[in-house]
């Protein structure tokens, strides 16, 4: 069954997910079904590099001062601020 993206969020629903449907009074109730918390070994199993896969940023973009001249001067180094 397919269901609105913001519905589906809002109940705490995702794709693949075992639910329970009943109807009750001419309503239709979706109900997730329990699950068992899964082992890193088990959702590493059911990871889809199609679905998930790919790096959300390129990886040869650089972000912010990190890579500039004062790159690694972090600890213990003298940047110049010690004047003030």
């Amino acid at each position: 069954m397919r269901l609105p993206q913001a519905v589906a969020r809002a109940a705490n629903l995702h794709a693949d997910q075992q639910v329970r449907i009943t109807v009750e009074g001419g309503r239709v109730i979706i109900e997730p079904l329990a699950v068992d918390a899964l082992s890193l070994e088990e959702r590493l199993k059911r990871f889809d590099p199609a679905r998930h896969g790919g790096e959300v940023m390129a990886p040869t973009a650089h972000i912010g001062a990190e890579f500039g001249a004062g790159f690694g001067a972090e600890i213990g180094a003298k940047t110049g601020a010690e004047k003030w």
